[in-house]
């Protein structure tokens, strides 16, 4: 506060933090106010609701109230006017490094926030050349790391997002601050439409506030921040100091929201899993519901078009529907929801790629594959088949016996129509079954040939061979040979199959 102020309300308690409801117009409005200059405290304290945190630590750092000089935030005795009391640090702290302030010392007004719009004006004042000094707000410090902040960077008042979208327009004023002079600032923020704007301005304290704003810039994107506190940021070294704080806002903000809103999807009543990618045989009017503590903004894109919720989808195919819901604290969740609509004016179809028909398998194990057409599930020999419903193939895993088999898919369209598909198959993982049924073995023949039979029992079964010689063998594996004799002799045949 200054000299002049200071006389003119002597007899005024100086620090006044109140909640007020007023009547505006014809409509009743609730107006949340901040409005302390720090003359109630004693110099080294710790004004209420006040919490430190270096930029990017969220942890809230103890104060030391008693501990002389330091980085921690506290009253001090006003560096111009020595009756004054003021808020902040004799020495900053916090090197220089990177862009965008992402250094210093945030101090922020944890018990009071504010939404929707903002009204925050004061003073600052810096104590060399090296201090750095600024005023955030719509802030989530200390419980998280979002804030808007203006800031001496490095030579003139700029206006920085983190945690937020990008800025566009003005955000560097032009304003230069010099070491030891009181300025006064005043930064205006809306963020009742779909984006938020802040205007802000500064001039030299004592002098007349300027007609026109030096900051003008707007957060248009679905980050953008809409609710949270106030506060002021230091960096690099010597003092800096705030008096004389009103804030001002159409709607508390309550406690800071850490969680993220909740997103469903509902058609006819009914939840969707947006992991079960379903398919429906009729237009779709999918319902978005969004959950959160604090005031959010919703984005819904159907395959790159903006959606509104229960509209109705009537084009046949798969879609995708992502939705962005985003609070007042920058807390984000996004969803997607992919399905398919298909109109079954006729049943699926189904078919097998492999094995090919009629193969004969060296193994009991398989992996059988096929296509489908309409369909929203395949079956094969009633085990449940893997299926890819954008490339529409199927793949199962089955377990066969030895000999013929026959695989039988089944596709089910959302309909519940059906088709089939049969693939037969072998399985032949043993040698033939080989057995002669005459001459009886150490039969003595009176002839200058033998006639061998006998029969072979195999699936798969290709040729029987009699001492090198190809027998006939018919479809029931039943073969016979002759096989020439013609000395007297003991003979050993060798059959092979």
């Amino acid at each position: 506060m200054s000299s002049r102020a200071k006389l003119l309300h002597a007899a005024v308690r100086a620090a006044i933090v109140t909640l007020l409801a007023f009547s505006a117009d014809v409509r009743a409005q609730n107006e949340i106010v901040y409005n302390e200059n720090f003359q109630s405290y004693a110099t080294q304290a710790s004004p209420t609701g006040w919490v430190d945190n270096v930029v990017g630590q969220l942890s809230v750092r103890r104060r030391a109230v008693n501990a002389p000089g330091g980085s921690m935030n506290r009253t001090w005795t006003d560096p111009l006017q020595e009756r004054n009391v003021v808020y902040g640090t004799r020495e900053a702290a916090g090197d220089a490094r990177g862009e965008g302030a992402r250094f210093g010392t945030f101090s922020t007004l944890t018990s009071m926030g504010f939404a929707q719009t903002l009204d925050y004006s004061g003073r600052f004042l810096r104590t060399s050349n090296d201090t750095r000094v600024g005023i955030s707000f719509f802030s989530s410090y200390p419980e998280k790391d979002r804030y808007y902040l203006i800031a001496l960077s490095p030579q003139t008042m700029q206006l920085f997002s983190y945690g937020a979208g990008v800025l566009a327009g003005t955000i560097d004023s032009g304003f230069a601050p010099e070491p030891n002079v009181w300025y006064r600032f005043r930064v205006v923020v809306d963020a009742q439409s779909r984006e938020t704007s802040i205007r802000a301005r500064f001039w030299r304290d004592g002098s007349e506030e300027p007609a026109g704003d030096s900051i003008i810039a707007t957060d248009a994107d679905s980050k953008r921040l809409i609710a949270g506190r106030i506060g002021m940021w230091s960096a690099v070294g010597g003092g800096a100091y705030v008096d004389d704080l009103i804030a001002r806002s159409s709607q508390p903000s309550g406690p800071i929201d850490s969680k993220p809103p909740n997103i469903a999807f509902y058609e006819s009543g009914t939840r969707i899993d947006p992991s079960s990618s379903p398919t429906f045989v009729r237009d779709v009017a999918i319902e978005i519901r969004v959950e959160d503590e604090s005031p959010f903004t919703v984005t819904s894109i159907l395959d790159g078009s903006p959606y509104t919720s229960l509209a109705t989808i009537t084009t046949e195919g798969t879609h995708s529907l992502r939705v962005i819901a985003v609070d007042a604290y920058g807390n984000r969740s996004e969803s997607t929801l992919t399905f398919t609509i298909r109109r079954a004016t006729s049943g699926p179809a189904i078919a097998f790629t492999s094995p090919s028909s009629s193969q004969i398998l060296g193994a009991a194990h398989i992996i059988a594959t096929g296509t489908f057409d309409n369909a929203t599930s395949v079956s094969v020999n009633g085990i449940a088949a893997q299926i890819d419903a954008a490339a529409r193939t199927f793949t199962v895993s089955l377990d066969l016996l030895e000999g013929p088999n026959t695989l039988t898919a089944v596709a089910t369209d959302a309909a519940s129509n059906t088709a089939t598909a049969s693939l037969p198959l072998v399985v032949d993982t043993r040698g033939p079954e080989l057995s002669v049924t005459s001459p009886a073995s150490n039969a003595c023949i009176d002839a200058v040939s033998i006639e061998v039979r006998g029969r072979a029992i195999d699936p798969a079964l290709k040729s029987v061979k009699v001492m090198s010689l190809d027998a006939t063998v018919a479809a029931d594996g039943t073969w016979s040979v002759i096989v020439p004799a013609p000395n007297e002799s003991t003979y050993t045949m060798t059959i092979e199959a």
